[in-house]
């Protein structure tokens, strides 16, 4: 007869438990053990506690704050007390599991290991107890694990499926995988944009640990994958963790060996980017360990070799996984304590001090949230000076700024300037040998073998004015820590909130007008500079006028002026010193838009989830989503925006628009609807004959792209190999080097990069390479230069003041639009070939293919409007910097729509 997994019913035989159930289970534990010690530190996004539990012998969790002050003294030590303190202090283990809440074996397997932890008296594990403070974090993502088991409990039967393509094995959109607002919690390590991960990095920051462990799982083909990571290896992880890597690695792979089990390590690159729960600890010091098991949805599984992998199994891997580790750290908790010191000491070389800046207060706000709680060490500017010999992201040269109060200083001159340095530098260079590699492989036809994004620099994700110098900045800076010195008592000369005719506003991040639109209150816009006595008001900023009310608006603006979000500035009168006056027809009435988000399978549910968690949780208003499979059904009468997520294949998406729901939605807009679409959902519209832009690949005929890169018959021949771009002579090899931007220069090191021939303006001679092979040369994940419109209302707000019309974007294998007819209207157009890249890993080809393309396109279409992305302007919740383009598009979108 045939093996069958576990029938999943909990009432028929065991499965995977439930949050209810592991929460019961967790605190029971501790209730009856001694050795062990329960907390919440945190609640998720949909409401759930998150909770760990902390395993040691009673002595150790007896004196848990004198552990916790030890680590800080051994910190900062000097050489002659390290040894007494490494002796006297047990190691730290955090111990992660359900990030992703359809790997579901860790949280089961974190119970199994509690249980020992909890009640075992073998030699071995009375030692770990002796030697370690065992924190166990089961479960950070409850939400999408209730989504998994909803889905694999309706498909559960007697005989247990073990098919792979069994509906049981392959959940419906959006799996389990995201938290309740479908982000993906282990690339949020750094931004910590959702709750869950601003808990996690609190309870993790607090306990300090010099091994993290973070359990995972991955395709149910697959065997058995740990840490050791592959290339590339960020330049800025701590020697140490190498060190550490290479002794708890070898002790690891031995338990494996030791009855021939199949394993494998080093074969993703995915310690580069910082923002992984399993590779961020690295840089406060711990040892990360990746486990990634693979898949049994909780039942069990056929292989392609016919074994069938039972969910027993996948229990018992990660189980063993966790006692290697636990016993290494036992065994070398000296040597893990000494690396921990050492990678927590500020980096060797000069001192590097950044400074950003912003009218827009929410922006260095959150500047100061994620940087705080990552414990970094910052100061805010108290008076207003000017500096010489500054740089900044577009150019080489130093220049003199004027920094107003309240900018932000940080240093690398910190124990997590290593942190400091990947969050702030404008280029983290991969290896030379990875990117001759990556650059071959390409050649080749084959894909990236970058595991994520190559640029995330804080700067451009939040549109900041940001600038950097060797040493110390002058000035009259206060550490953040520092208590405020008392406010001097200054007459206000701000006239009283009832002001006799309305109020002017300004609101940087237009989350106060949405607001107040949804409230009822009535807003115009400002579409010329105005001045009234000495404050001048920029395009975009936004009038209330006191007889365009129907009821009070008082108690909402107060609320406004409380949040601290957007200046209001009351005003007795109409007239103005310079610019049209406030009671005439130059300043278009906003509409309270009705939202509606069309997604579901076929579109990225991160991207739908950051859209949603802006409205809903961010903003605070409402936006409803919309099945987009039941577009043909649906009343979209009530909508003023739709929004179209980023689509996963834009084919796809193209071939559902060409019939009825694009019908649909033509129907729509010629009622004045507004369409704003997001990456690949605007190229699928482009593809389909929505307005005039055209998409890059389809053109390259009649708009060839100028060829940087492999120009020669030799290349569209694919002969990478008189192509390697690291010769230092001066040869066609040279083309193929990556593009590095001006500002970026200093931050490269000895990696190669492309010299621009003289002319880079035009076509090249040859005939262009086909699309798809050019789109093998578009990044990962890079920041890009694009300039914006000097006028149009959808760039109101965006830029910063050294260039107020240029904004850094993140470009991901985005296909480029392109406008082909006067009717278009092209907000943003990213930069010149010389001033495109800005960080991140950008080859010469994608510089010919993306230059001079649109960025973001707005078309009138009917009474209404097509408003196009080519790629997300609200990636992963933390592009601050680009949101607000989507935002002009959402709230002043309906009441432009004329215009």
């Amino acid at each position: 007869m045939e093996e069958t997994s576990q029938v999943f019913d909990p009432g028929r035989g065991p499965g995977p438990l439930s949050d209810h159930e592991l929460r019961a289970a967790f605190a029971a534990l501790a209730r009856t053990s001694g050795r062990v010690r329960h907390r919440e530190y945190g609640v998720t996004a949909g409401g759930r506690p998150l909770f760990a539990l902390t395993i040691s012998n009673p002595a150790n969790l007896a004196r848990l704050p004198e552990i916790e002050r030890g680590l800080r003294v051994l910190e900062s030590a000097r050489e002659t007390e390290v040894s007494r303190l490494i002796a006297d202090l047990p190691a730290t283990v955090w111990i992660g599991c359900g990030i992703h809440g359809d790997e579901i074996s860790g949280p089961d397997a974190a119970l199994a290991l509690a249980r020992r932890l909890a009640t075992a008296t073998d030699s071995e594990t009375l030692g770990w107890l002796d030697a370690l403070v065992i924190h166990i974090d089961p479960l950070v993502n409850p939400e999408g694990r209730e989504r998994l088991l909803a889905h694999t409990r309706a498909y559960s039967r007697r005989r247990g499926p073990v098919d792979p393509q069994d509906i049981f094995h392959n959940a419906f959109w959006p799996e389990g995988r995201g938290n309740h607002y479908l982000f993906d919690l282990n690339r949020d390590a750094v931004f910590t944009v959702q709750p869950e991960s601003r808990a996690r990095v609190a309870a993790v920051t607090a306990a300090m640990p010099q091994l993290y462990v973070d359990i995972h799982e991955m395709a149910a083909d697959d065997t058995y994958l740990f840490a050791v990571p592959a290339e590339p290896l960020n330049p800025h992880l701590p020697a140490a963790v190498h060190e550490s890597w290479r002794d708890v690695g070898a002790d690891h792979a031995a338990e494996f060996d030791r009855d021939g089990t199949s394993y494998y390590t080093r074969a993703w690159n995915e310690v580069f980017y910082p923002g992984f729960f399993d590779v961020w600890p690295a840089y406060h010091g711990a040892v990360p360990i990746l486990y990634e098991q693979s898949a049994t949805n909780g039942g069990s599984v056929r292989l392609p070799n016919g074994r069938v992998r039972t969910w027993q199994e996948a229990i018992e891997s990660q189980l063993r996984s966790a006692r290697a580790n636990l016993s290494t750290a036992a065994r070398m908790k000296g040597e893990l304590l000494a690396r921990w010191r050492h990678a927590r000491q500020p980096p060797a070389g000069a001192r590097r001090t950044w400074i950003v800046a912003s009218d827009d207060r929410g922006k260095l706000r959150e500047v100061e949230r994620v940087l705080r709680a990552q414990g970094i060490q910052l100061s805010k500017l108290a008076a207003a000076l000017e500096i010489d010999g500054l740089r900044d992201a577009w150019d080489e040269e130093p220049k003199r700024v004027r920094l107003g109060a309240g900018s932000l200083s940080v240093s690398t001159a910190q124990p997590l300037g290593r942190l400091v340095a990947n969050l702030f530098d404008f280029h983290v260079p991969c290896a030379r040998e990875f990117l001759e590699r990556e650059r071959r492989g390409l050649d080749l036809g084959g894909r990236t073998a970058l595991f994520d994004v190559t640029a995330w620099s804080l700067p451009f994700a939040f549109g900041l004015d940001a600038w950097w110098t060797q040493g110390e900045v002058a000035g009259e800076w206060r550490s953040i820590d520092e208590p405020s010195a008392p406010p001097r008592a200054v007459k206000s000369t701000v006239a009283p909130l009832r002001a006799r005719y309305g109020h002017l506003l300004r609101d940087p991040s237009l989350h106060a007008a949405a607001r107040l639109l949804a409230r009822g209150v009535r807003l115009r816009v400002t579409r010329e500079e105005l001045r009234l006595g000495n404050q001048t008001f920029a395009p975009g900023t936004l009038l209330l006028r006191g007889d365009d009310q129907t009821a009070d608006f008082h108690a909402a603006l107060e609320e406004e002026i409380a949040r601290g979000d957007a200046l209001v500035v009351p005003v007795d009168s109409a007239r103005v010193l310079e610019g049209p006056d406030l009671g005439g027809r130059d300043f278009p009435l906003l509409r309270a838009p009705g939202i509606g988000l069309l997604t579901g399978a076929g579109f990225s549910a991160p991207g739908t989830g950051a859209l949603w968690y802006l409205f809903d949780a961010a903003i605070g208003i409402d936006a409803t989503l919309l099945d987009f499979a039941r577009l043909e059904s649906l009343d979209l009468s009530t909508y003023d925006v739709l929004l179209l997520p980023e689509a996963l294949d834009a084919a796809w998406c193209a071939r559902e628009l060409a019939g009825v729901h694009g019908a649909r939605l033509r129907s729509w807009m010629d009622n004045g609807g507004t369409l704003v679409a997001l990456g690949k959902s605007s190229q699928a519209l482009a593809a389909a004959g929505f307005g005039s832009a055209l998409l890059r690949s389809a053109s390259l005929d009649r708009y060839p792209p100028a060829l940087l890169g492999c120009a020669s018959r030799g290349a569209l021949d694919g002969d990478f190999a008189t192509a390697t771009g690291f010769d230092e002579s001066p040869k066609p090899a040279e083309v193929t080097r990556p593009v590095i931007g001006r500002g970026a220069l200093a931050f490269a090191g000895d990696a190669p990069s492309f010299s621009f021939p003289g002319q880079v303006d035009s076509p090249a001679a040859c005939s262009p390479l086909p699309g798809a092979r050019l789109q093998r040369y578009l990044p990962r994940g890079a920041y890009l230069a694009t300039d914006l419109h000097p006028a149009h209302w959808l760039r109101y707000g965006a830029g910063g003041e050294s260039r107020p019309d240029r904004l850094a974007v993140i470009c991901r294998e985005s296909d480029a639009l392109l406008a082909a007819a006067p009717s278009l209207d092209i907000v943003a157009r990213y930069a010149a070939p010389r001033e495109l890249a800005l960080s991140g890993l950008v080859w010469p080809e994608a510089v010919g293919y993306l230059a001079g393309t649109a960025y973001l396109t707005r078309e009138k279409l009917g009474a209404g409007q097509l408003i196009a992305f080519s790629g997300d302007p609200v990636f992963r919740g933390y592009s601050l910097g680009t949101q607000r383009l989507l935002l002009n598009a959402v709230v002043f979108g309906p009441g432009f729509r004329r215009l």
